[in-house]
């Protein structure tokens, strides 16, 4: 499994609208990615780790997929074209994003 992780840095008086990344971008994005995108994670960070401290990021989004090809097939140049420009809709961070490979998952 490979997941799609796009970061958004945390910044002082920063802008992103969470009502409309979950309920215009995130439906949208699924839409387009079709059954291919098996899982959207989504949180939003509240402090570093100690007390009084900033988180490193403010939101991060994680989709998975069964794999690389399964993914670069669904995230055509048109589905980019469309995620990127609607980014102004919610926020004013500029986003990173990187795809990874699960190499372990656990739980109870």
């Amino acid at each position: 499994m490979v997941v799609f992780q796009i970061m958004y840095p945390y910044a002082e008086n920063y802008k992103f609208d969470m009502d409309y990344y979950v309920n215009n971008h995130l439906v949208a994005a699924g839409k387009l990615l079709g059954d291919s995108c098996l899982k959207v994670e989504v949180t939003k960070g509240f402090k570093e780790f100690y007390p009084d401290t900033t988180p490193f990021f403010a939101v991060v989004a994680r989709l998975a997929f069964e794999s690389e090809e399964a993914f670069f097939a669904a995230f055509t140049d048109e589905v980019d074209a469309f995620l990127m420009e609607d980014i102004p809709k919610f926020t004013d961070i500029a986003p990173v994003w990187q795809l990874e490979e699960v190499v372990y998952q656990g739980g109870k």
